[in-house]
């Protein structure tokens, strides 16, 4: 069953009390949804002494504490807030029961969710679904998974670099064989539980067929059935997705000229819709019209039609008759071709090219090659308008462009494990130790499809063909300079998070990118184009 999910608004974004009650790992399957402003969900009876404690103080609704500032800025929950969060009725043991039940997956089947969000397997989406067919798991056996033992680890701590070298080497040698090999023991000495980041990213690029691993598989499972809560979890209590929709956000609001009449938006990858109530809200009060085209990208399963109507919706009680509609890139570029041929309206109406790629949210990378002929159809439009009313906005969370000089396989893993391991402790810092299930259910859910070794070897075989995005060097068009405004919205964005981890600051040639930083590694960086406002 299809639960509606809400779009995410400024005014109700929120960090959940209780991650245990969410995750926890007895009974999964329970429905979850989303109310305006806060989480509701049933808490199962759990057949173990946890479950008579939990049964005795046993809660049907959660309410969530807000993280909203007067500011209308995310303030990521502190480690006051998760750890004064009433833990008293856990069994203090419960991670270790979470990893002996014996779990069948055919027991689970009927009530597995598939999740339609991630499911996209088309040549221009990488990211393949996190949640498995059911017929791919059909025929595994019940099995006992156990926490791995403090040798195990020593032992994996010592020949997982080993291992690592050696799959990089025979690719670098172009040894197919010995590459799926190291890949095979890779896998089978790692553990998505373990404490090192580096062995959980290990785990999951080794993990492409993960059906031959039956612990991997069984977590998979479990964490597919929560995608809607996880995937709220995630966005609101990180500042990945945040801090790009923001920047852009006020990047483009800044951008509209006043005596613009209408404001045509073309969206990249409309995902959840989670980025677009703000500039809704700011546009509707403006008195313009808006026009919302979203990118429908051959062979792709996902159904943009929950989001969309979210979208109309949101902008209907906004007071905005907002018009949505869905085209293929080639449909698109006929469409604006033709627009531009005629004149058109350009001169009333303002043109806004978003493309935000490989954010940790969305749980799924593109194809470069898509991606640069986005941008370059921005660029056109923008270029050939007289007017030159227009923007592009480009958030990036993926390596691609750092390692885009990199001379051999080596370097190009290098710096992708050093990226995906910036992100996953980023990730873990916002999840005391205790919420282990909270965090590996993200991890399979969200980090897991972008660091598949099948995704590393096409992004690899890309960037040998130059399919990449030269942003510092120019693509044909002047970069928009980002305000000191928006700069101190991303840092009240960042106020609140962990230790003083993240960085916010401006780059670029003339100061049209600002990237996001965890401890002096770069996790997003999003770029401006267009002419500045008059």
């Amino acid at each position: 069953m299809m639960h509606r999910r809400t779009l995410l608004q400024p005014s109700t974004w929120s960090f959940p009390n209780d991650l245990t009650s969410i995750f926890y790992p007895f009974d999964l399957s329970s429905p979850f949804f989303f109310e305006d402003d806060h989480f509701q969900f049933p808490v199962e009876m759990m057949g173990s002494e946890a479950s008579k404690s939990i049964e005795n103080s046993y809660f049907n609704e959660l309410e969530a504490s807000f993280v909203f500032s007067q500011d209308n800025f995310l303030y990521p929950a502190t480690e006051e807030d998760i750890l004064g969060m009433d833990l008293g009725a856990l069994d203090p043991d419960w991670s270790t029961q979470f990893l002996n039940i014996h779990g069948s997956p055919e027991e689970s089947e009927e009530s597995f969710h598939l999740s339609q969000n991630l499911s996209c397997e088309a040549e221009d989406s990488w990211g393949s679904s996190p949640c498995m067919k059911s017929s791919e798991y059909s025929s595994l056996q019940p099995t006992s998974l156990n926490l791995p033992q403090e040798d195990m680890e020593m032992d994996t701590q010592v020949i997982l670099p080993h291992l690592l070298e050696a799959h990089v080497e025979a690719k670098d040698q172009n040894q197919n064989a010995l590459v799926e090999e190291t890949l095979r023991c890779i896998n089978q000495k790692t553990s998505p539980l373990a404490e090192d980041p580096t062995e959980r990213l290990a785990f999951h690029y080794s993990s492409q067929n993960i059906t031959g691993n039956p612990q991997g598989h069984f977590l998979k499972q479990e964490a597919c059935k929560n995608f809607d809560t996880a995937f709220k979890v995630l966005y609101q209590s990180t500042p990945h997705g945040i801090f790009a929709h923001s920047v852009a956000n006020s990047a483009m609001l800044e951008a509209i000229p006043e005596d613009s009449e209408a404001v045509h938006i073309i969206d990249f990858d409309l995902g959840e819709g989670v980025q677009w109530a703000p500039v809704i809200e700011a546009i509707s009060q403006q008195k313009k019209a808006v026009k919302f085209t979203l990118i429908k990208w051959e062979k792709e399963q996902e159904n943009s039609e929950e989001p969309r109507r979210n979208l109309i919706e949101y902008a209907r009680s906004c007071g905005l008759e907002m018009k949505v509609e869905e085209k293929s890139f080639e449909e698109l570029v006929t469409e604006l071709k033709k627009l531009n041929k005629r004149g058109g309206n350009l001169k009333r109406d303002f043109l806004i090219f978003n493309c935000m790629v490989g954010l940790a949210h969305m749980g799924r990378g593109r194809s470069r090659r898509s991606v640069m002929e986005f941008l370059n159809l921005g660029k056109n439009m923008i270029n050939k308008n007289t007017f030159n009313r227009g923007i592009i906005s480009f958030g990036d969370g993926e390596a691609d462009e750092k390692l885009r000089n990199s001379l051999n396989f080596r370097s190009f893993f290098d710096g992708n494990m050093m990226h995906y391991k910036a992100l996953m402790e980023s990730i873990e810092s916002n999840f005391p130790a205790c919420f282990l299930q909270a965090r590996t259910a993200i991890e399979f859910l969200f980090v897991g499809p972008f660091v598949s070794s099948g995704v590393w070897m096409k992004k690899w075989e890309e960037l040998r063909g130059n399919h990449h995005f030269l942003a510092r060097n120019g693509f044909g068009i002047e970069g928009r300079r980002l305000s000191e405004e928006i700069l101190m919205e991303a840092r009240e964005i960042l106020r609140g998070s962990r230790g003083g981890s993240y960085e916010a600051r401006i780059e670029g040639q003339n100061g049209n990118e600002m990237v996001l930083l965890w401890k002096g590694t770069q996790l997003v960086k999003v770029s401006t184009w267009g002419s500045q406002k008059a």
